[in-house]
This record gives C-alpha cells, sequence and structure tokens, in this order.
C-alpha cells in the first residue's frame, strides 16, 4: 500500500491542500501556494524536476522518507514595509526563494504512533540516566559498585540472618535508604514498561 505525506497540489505543481496530522504539514515549513519544483526519494536513489513525474514519486511505502524542493515568491522589504511607496519593478518580478524539506510518508494514525514512539525513548532515556545516579549514589551506602549485579540498594539493616556491621546508622539515614531504593524500582519498573510499549508499537 502507497502513502504520501498529506499534500496536494494543482497542475502547475503549487500546494493547494495540507492534511491535519500528516508530514506536510507538520513541517511547519510548507505553505499553501508553495510551488513544487523537484522531488527526491533517498532511498531508490533516484530524483526528478519532471512536474509530471511529482504524484508517482511522492507514494512509497509508510515510514520511508522524500525530499521534496519548492520555491516561495515573496515580495521585497520594500513591498512590506507599511506607508512604503509602490515598487512596480519588484510587484512585476517577485522575489522566488527556493528550500527543501525532507518529509515521512504515511497517514497521520502513522505519523502519531511514530511521534509517540519517539516521546517514549526520550521519556525512557531521561529515566535510564536518572536510574543510572540513583545507583551510583546508592553504591556509596554499599560501597559496591553500580555493575555489582542487579542490586538496587544495600541490605537493610536488622534484615534475618544477617548480622549487624559496624554502628547502628540513624533511623533519618535508613527512612533516606529506603526512599532511595523505592524510587530506583520505580525508574526500572518505568523503563520496562516504555521498553514494553516501544516493542509492541514496532511490530504492529
Amino acid at each position: 500500500h502507497l502513502v504520501g505525506v498529506g499534500l496536494a497540489f494543482d497542475a502547475g505543481t503549487k500546494v493547494t491542500e495540507m492534511t491535519d496530522g500528516c508530514a506536510a504539514l507538520k513541517s511547519n515549513k510548507i505553505q499553501i501556494g508553495d510551488e513544487i519544483v523537484g522531488v527526491k526519494d533517498p532511498a531508490e536513489g533516484k530524483q526528478s524536476f519532471n512536474k509530471s513525474e511529482f504524484k508517482k514519486m511522492m507514494l512509497g511505502r509508510q515510514g520511508t522518507h522524500v525530499i521534496l524542493t519548492l520555491r516561495r515568491l515573496e515580495l521585497s522589504p520594500d513591498q512590506r514595509r507599511p506607508g512604503a511607496p509602490p515598487n512596480i519593478e519588484a510587484a512585476l518580478t517577485p522575489k522566488a526563494v527556493g528550500y527543501s524539506v525532507e518529509l515521512m510518508r504515511g497517514g497521520r494514525e502513522y505519523i502519531s504512533l511514530i511521534e509517540q514512539c519517539a516521546e517514549l525513548e526520550k521519556e525512557q532515556r531521561h529515566l535510564q540516566t536518572d536510574n543510572d545516579l540513583l545507583r551510583r549514589h546508592l553504591a556509596s551506602f554499599s560501597g559496591s559498585s553500580p555493575e555489582d549485579g542487579d542490586d538496587w540498594g544495600p541490605p537493610l539493616p536488622g534484615a534475618a540472618g544477617e548480622e549487624a556491621a559496624g554502628p547502628a546508622q540513624h533511623p533519618t539515614e535508613d527512612l533516606a535508604e529506603l526512599q532511595h531504593i523505592a524510587r530506583v524500582q520505580r525508574l526500572k519498573q518505568l523503563i520496562e514498561e516504555a521498553e514494553d510499549q516501544v516493542r509492541k508499537r514496532s511490530v504492529q
């Protein structure tokens, strides 16, 4: 099933419509009236400046990319300044500004899913950073390295079968350690849930 980037254009390849939620509108670069002058498919290694081929080249599998080269006609600064005298020459030959934009093919549901996965991955990286910092902090209590197995904190004081080593900690310090342990375990759970969601959505 071939899809585009949510963009429609007329026979002169001027953009006439953009679909809400699709890549063309979400780029925040393309405007109605901009003229498409070139299309490139980076995966296929093809590029065309032939207007009759633009529509066909924009279509492809969801998740693949296409690069559009467009041209926009803009008024000169003199024309845009309120109260400035009319510039007949500039009005007849407005300045053409060219630009390129890379867009992902796909419907609005697919694009939304990709954005959600990207947010999950971003959140996962942040959680992993916090997780690593907390592991190092907890390791400073027990004297072990964060890489020494999956130990999420020092042994709790008074645990069954364990002898007390050294002077007893102050109750406030014990509570702080327990709070750290609980937070790290929660972070680990969130990371696992995020990874599971990313795996499920990638399969879909």
